[in-house]
């Protein structure tokens, strides 16, 4: 849903987890694993009471105490007719300065640093924790990363050992061994990557994928002529750490390393590509990989993985072609650049724990790639690397100090609301047949809902961390990271299981479980107040419902059914009927520039189009809702014309009641979008971010809502109008 952030659906998942931004290196299989860079899960128990929870027993509030949408940022020159994004966070946007340390800001991100400041209360707090307790090792994890007098005087002892097995392999055949125990203890690089998960036709067994690897740069970077200052930084990163790391010959070890990430680079299909569930979900034999991509033993690697032969017989290739281009690379490489890609990836694996001369090596990189100006405060990257390697540890204590159990009950019902206007819709769709019909009733009635936090916490007894090492602990926080994920192989697939930790500040849906998460820390303004009428409430939270409900029948969680397996459902005059929506969504988007680019800096249409029919169709099924409650006089409803009438009038839309009841969720759903993203990475996210930049999810999404035009009485010639035969319909 919320936050757009880089590489996301690069998996199955459909994970929009909070991304709160830092300058750095993506690290691919690193930062993912432990959540450095998206703040997602791992791990659990705390000994913290459970939060109050059973039906709500709080008085109905008084509606003239309940506060429509916040209008405080609003351009009152532009009228919401032209621009709903302007008309409600134009005066905002216009005068708002970008923190030095931020890439881009707006409504979630604010929400996240809120979200950020309060779980430092909370790690701070920790007094004489008991030994070997999650209090302890979220201590214990904290200190060492913030103990930076201890970092400069360990230098980068703590990691030779590492690059001295590296170093010590004679031949190919050493350095296959080396690294291959260093992918499963300290994520080092291997010539793919590998993730554990669902099978995406049988989702109740668990299955090993492979997946191209890649380095710092988008595809395209490595040759677009345009790209030329960012290789240039980017060399110059490479040159800088390998001379701070005393590999040998930093000059030559940055050239080796660029070529060699150049040629797999090449071999990688373009981003959009990766979105289509049955192109990238291609099921080998362990065995069948000898001849798929000769010259890399990968039934020795798998063993070194610690993957089991008896509980994986099978693995998915994510791209085939791949596989067998990365093995061909492999036996061509001379031994040294080989040696220099291993090397440099524990340098950049724990960089962060190293010195403060790799930090600003990061920095420097990071200026050229996204602009941004002055590196977070250290304490952040801290709270970031617990919400990755103990999330649900610390989520747990989050949850007992700041979540409201009311939040999540109300929660729920704005689910129900939505699920029964999605049937609705599904019931009276003019496009869709009675069998497809029928089977997307079912799938929407299997859809299950995770919401606030988990019944069940993650145990972390097995983790190990010290109160001297940062080096030991991220390498602890690794380890148990893969060495969970090898347990789950041998099991069934753990539906109870959350993949996002409740300090999340975002929101997904998952096809292979089928199901919707909502975190605890998303249930706050302005996406969700118990303080905010309906109308705020379904134009917020409510849309991000049905967005998120809605990426279960867009053109990727369609392929899925309801019990997360891969299988066409659709007649084929209906899947006919869907894709020339989404094409017609695809042109729409295709020619759209952001603010404040030139005009060759396009959407990708293709690439964002599941974001976008979830984002039409989501806020489509969120009015639908809204009109229930209205009609059930839902708390909160009470006085919905009064309201409307009174927010037509000051945003000058002139509606009947019937429609004018819908404008204060309008503008509730453009102050939800309200955000601001630096230049260098308002382009960068082009190339390969599934989600359009925040302020075309308000106004491309409200052009083809009819009940948009209607609230707020759109004309031809207006910026918001777009011709009836335009306009796109879902559900």
């Amino acid at each position: 849903m919320g936050a757009r952030q880089r590489g996301n659906d690069g998996t199955q998942v459909r994970s929009d987890e909070a991304v709160l931004r830092r300058p750095g290196i993506d690290r691919r299989g690193f930062l993912v694993g432990l959540g450095l860079a998206a703040g997602a899960g791992a791990l659990a128990a705390c000994g913290v009471s459970d939060p109050a929870g059973g039906p709500s027993s709080a008085a109905r509030r008084p509606y003239n105490t309940l506060a429509g949408p916040d209008m405080s940022g609003a351009a009152p020159g532009v009228r919401a007719q032209d621009d709903l994004f302007r008309h409600v966070n134009g005066a905002w946007y216009d005068g708002y300065t970008m923190p030095a340390d931020k890439v881009s800001t707006g409504a979630m991100e604010i929400m996240g640093d809120e979200v950020e400041q309060q779980l430092k209360e909370i790690v701070e707090s920790i007094r004489d924790p008991r030994a070997g307790s999650d209090e302890a090792k979220i201590r214990d994890v904290y200190r060492t990363y913030l103990d930076t007098a201890a970092i400069e005087a360990a230098g980068t002892g703590p990691i030779r050992p590492m690059l001295a097995a590296i170093d010590g392999a004679a031949d190919r055949a050493a350095l296959f061994e080396v690294m291959a125990a260093q992918e499963r203890s300290d994520n080092g690089w291997g010539i793919v990557a590998s993730a554990i998960g669902p099978d995406g036709k049988d989702s109740t067994r668990t299955v090993v994928t492979l997946a191209p690897t890649g380095g710092a740069l988008q595809k395209d970077q490595y040759t677009d002529p345009q790209s030329e200052n960012i290789r240039a930084a980017y060399r110059t990163y490479l040159r800088t750490t390998a001379r701070l790391a005393a590999l040998p010959d930093p000059e030559a070890t940055a050239t080796r390393i660029f070529d060699l990430e150049s040629r797999l680079a090449a071999e990688t299909w373009a981003p959009e590509k990766y979105r289509d569930p049955t192109a990238t979900y291609n099921p080998y034999k362990w065995e069948q990989l000898a001849d798929l991509a000769p010259g890399y033993d990968w039934i020795r690697w798998r063993d070194l993985q610690g993957i089991r032969a008896d509980v994986s017989q099978d693995v998915v290739l994510v791209q085939p072609g791949f596989l067998t281009a990365a093995a061909r690379i492999w036996a061509e490489t001379d031994l040294e650049t080989l040696k220099d890609r291993a090397r440099m990836t524990i340098v950049q694996n724990y960089s962060s724990v190293l010195p403060a001369a790799f930090r600003d090596a990061d920095f420097q990189l990071a200026k050229v790639l996204q602009g941004v100006e002055r590196q977070p405060e250290r304490w952040k990257d801290a709270i970031g690397l617990l919400n990755g390697g103990l999330g649900e540890a610390l989520g747990r204590l989050y949850v007992d100090k700041h979540f409201a159990g009311d939040a999540k009950h109300q929660a729920e019902r704005l689910v129900t609301n939505i699920k029964s206007a999605f049937r609705t819709s599904f019931e009276q769709s003019p496009w869709m047949t009675p069998p497809t019909r029928s089977a997307a009733i079912v799938k929407l009635d299997k859809i299950s809902t995770k919401i606030g936090y988990p019944d069940k916490w993650e145990d972390y007894t097995k983790l190990t961390t010290d109160p001297a090492s940062a080096v030991g602990n991220l390498r602890a926080l690794a380890m148990f990271a893969n060495e969970r994920s090898l347990d789950e192989l041998s099991k069934p697939v753990d539906r109870s299981k959350w993949s996002m930790v409740p300090q999340t500040v975002n929101a997904q849906y998952d096809p292979t479980r089928n199901e919707i998460c909502f975190p605890a820390a998303i249930l706050q303004k302005p996406f969700y107040s118990p303080d905010s009428t309906a109308a705020v409430n379904y134009g917020a939270i409510g849309a991000v419902i049905g967005h998120e409900i809605g990426h279960a029948f867009d053109d990727s969680g369609s392929r899925y059914d309801g019990d997360g397996n891969l299988r066409d459902w659709w007649a084929p005059q209906d899947r006919a009927e869907f894709d020339k929506r989404a094409k017609a969504v695809i042109a729409q988007y295709d020619v759209l520039v952001p603010t404040g680019l030139g005009p060759g800096d396009t959407v990708n249409g293709e690439l964002t189009v599941g974001e976008n029919l979830a984002d039409l169709g989501g806020l489509s099924v969120a009015i639908k809702a809204f009109r229930i409650a209205v009609a059930n006089r839902d708390e909160g409803t009470e006085f919905a014309d009064r309201d409307g009438a009174a927010a037509a009038s000051s945003s000058a839309a002139a509606a009947s009641t019937s429609d004018a009841v819908l404008v204060p969720l309008f503008l509730s759903y453009s102050r939800s979008w309200q955000s601001k993203t630096r230049p260098e990475t308002a382009k960068e996210m082009l190339a390969t971010d599934p989600h359009a930049p925040e302020e075309l999810r308000v106004t491309q999404v409200v052009k083809n809502l009819d009940a948009f035009v209607a609230a707020f009485g759109v004309r031809p010639g207006d910026g918001e109008w777009l011709a009836p035969e335009e306009r796109v319909t879902l559900w």
